[in-house]
């Protein structure tokens, strides 16, 4: 193998994961552009050291497959929704109102199925670097030399961007980062992000990986009789662990709180012993009491968790897409396009939800694809049925796996109450995170671990 390639990539996607969050979750413009370049090289490294035999590198599981092939699939839709059909084999349909308006020209023969054949390149763009970057993860991941830089990077970026966003809350916002500086502390806690649930989507992924790794130093440090203040990775993970706690709760982000906590809720009931699942259930509610006398004090964040109605527009934006799905049923109306072609099914005020997402990104895909979001539900349910394999086989032997399988799990609950797949960092760590979830789970059945079939 060749030591100074693989290093090469390895650095380069170290620094990809810490720079992803920075630029506001890595906005749609310049960095979501540089995000993909990034991805593209460090992959292109691989492939072509594989290509040049100058790398050795183990042959994809075949439990690999399926996501490679759901994920190929989608490709291939996108590739379809930029054919011109429409007006031809296809009805012109939105088009018509664009035509008559004068905003196109009258040539239907070159009507894209997209509505937006440009937000549907860049959605083309995007999910060629999504697949690329689980593909480096799981591939790096294999390496055990490699696999704790990962982890520790992931971590750092999960308690560096919380220790900003705290550090930001609690000086009444002097430090505005991407936004002026305010003295509303009904904002909570955004970290780097511009929206509070966007940072709770990034750190319910990597709270609990940095908890899960703290236990199992833990348990190492007493098996070696050993103080846990002398361990520097123990020490590193708790205190990342606890700065995205503390920030997750002060972004009063309720879908973020409501799915991690749910998801460990689901992970206890697997433990073979259930005393910890009951502890818990009477632990929560206790928490939630000592919670509203803390938050009273700070009044705006105490009305963003129990009084702010957002459900409501939420709901509402919900029940005016279905139409818009109904409508395009079979193609959709193109990858990216919602925002093009959600006004004219737009019945009246949303109150202060932004219409250009569904704010449910299972419902986005489906009005964006139409049938081709069948191939991206497919690709969440291997990543979920891995996840859930983790969780329920053996979760006390499956080590930092058990972390990457709740914060996937507790990503996608949160997709049914925002969008943050819609965030390029989020869904880069998405399935940054899941390439390293296959890497472990083939390497414990490999091993032959209680938990493989």
């Amino acid at each position: 193998m060749n030591s100074a390639l693989v290093n090469s990539v390895l650095y380069l996607t170290l620094f990809l994961v810490l720079w992803a969050p920075i630029p506001l979750g890595s906005n749609r413009d310049w960095s979501e552009a540089f995000l993909e370049m990034l991805v593209c090289l460090a992959v292109s490294l691989l492939l072509l050291g594989q290509y040049r035999r100058t790398l050795s590198l183990k042959p994809l599981d075949d439990s690999v497959r399926p996501l490679l092939w759901s994920g190929g699939f989608v490709l291939a839709w996108l590739l379809i929704q930029l054919l011109p059909l429409r007006g031809g084999l296809l009805p012109l349909g939105f088009y018509g109102a664009l035509v008559e308006s004068g905003l196109l020209p009258h040539d239907e023969k070159n009507f894209p199925i997209s509505y937006s054949s440009a937000a549907t390149r860049g959605e083309l763009l995007l999910w060629i670097s999504l697949l690329g970057a689980f593909y480096l993860t799981y591939v790096l991941s294999t390496i055990e030399r490699y696999r704790p830089f990962l982890i520790n990077a992931f971590i750092l970026a999960g308690g560096g961007v919380s220790l900003f966003g705290l550090i930001n809350f609690m000086s009444d916002g002097a430090w505005g980062y991407f936004r002026p500086a305010t003295k509303d502390w009904g904002l909570g806690v955004t970290g780097t992000f511009v929206n509070k649930n966007h940072y709770a989507g990034f750190v319910i992924m990597l709270l609990p990986l940095a908890m899960v790794s703290f236990v199992s130093r833990l348990r190492r440090v007493r098996l070696e009789r050993s103080s846990v203040l002398n361990d520097w990775r123990a020490m590193f993970f708790l205190t990342c662990g606890l700065l995205m706690a503390i920030g997750l709760f002060f972004s009063g982000s309720r879908g973020g709180l409501i799915s991690l906590l749910v998801v460990m809720l689901v992970f206890l009931l697997f433990r073979k012993s259930k005393k910890a699942f009951w502890v818990a259930s009477f632990a929560i509610p206790l928490f939630t009491v000592l919670a509203f006398f803390f938050l009273l004090p700070q009044l705006a964040l105490f009305e963003r968790f129990f009084f702010e109605n957002t459900l409501t527009g939420r709901i509402d934006q919900w029940l005016e897409t279905f139409p818009l799905i109904i409508d395009n049923w079979l193609f959709g109306v193109g990858a990216g396009a919602y925002v093009v072609v959600f006004p004219a099914y737009k019945s009246g005020a949303l109150g202060i939800l932004s219409y250009e997402y569904v704010h449910n990104d299972y419902l986005q895909w489906l009005a964006e694809l139409g049938l081709g979001a069948l191939a991206v539900f497919a690709l969440l349910g291997v990543i979920l049925k891995r996840s859930i394999r983790l969780m329920t086989r053996a979760p006390d032997r499956a080590g930092y796996a058990n972390g990457l399988a709740l914060g996937l799990f507790a990503f996608m609950l949160h997709g049914f109450l925002d969008f943050n797949f819609r965030i390029p960092a989020n869904s880069h760590y998405f399935m940054m995170l899941a390439g390293m979830l296959f890497a472990a789970d083939v390497r414990n059945r490999r091993s032959g671990s209680a938990y493989a079939t």
